[in-house]
């Protein structure tokens, strides 16, 4: 990937990386009590650079600039997801179950990752998540 970027800095690169690398840099549903579905537990699976990290899927999925309608909705829904707020909902008469939010946040995540992987010139993937 840097390679390339070093000689055409203007191609739309997309990198994908492991579910356990994006949950290191954002555990998402699973960063809140309760909604966790399983314990994570993180190891260093690969060390990647900085340089990739703006061309990685999960980056790109929260990048507050971008123009993508799926990108925006998203980055809205996972900055309404905080435990204080998900109880908040609890409390009242408005009921919503963990599994609904769970749904609706992969949901919206899936949109947003595949908007920015329509536009990519080229998607480099060499973890488990290349077959998914």
């Amino acid at each position: 990937a840097c390679i390339l970027l070093n000689k055409h800095p203007d191609v739309r690169i997309v990198r994908v990386y492991s579910t356990i690398i994006e949950e290191q840099k954002f555990p998402g549903l699973n960063a809140i009590p309760l909604l966790q579905k399983r314990r994570v537990s993180f190891r260093n699976e690969e060390n990647y650079g900085a340089v990739l990290e703006d061309h990685s899927l999960h980056f790109k999925i929260r990048d507050r600039s971008s123009e993508l309608i799926e990108v925006k909705e998203f980055i809205e829904h996972e900055d309404l997801l905080s435990e204080a707020n998900l109880r908040h909902l609890q409390d009242e008469e408005n009921y919503i179950k963990i599994g609904e939010v769970r749904k609706i946040y992969s949901n919206k995540k899936a949109k947003a990752e595949s908007a920015i992987l329509k536009r990519a010139q080229v998607i480099f993937c060499t973890c488990s998540e290349a077959g998914s």
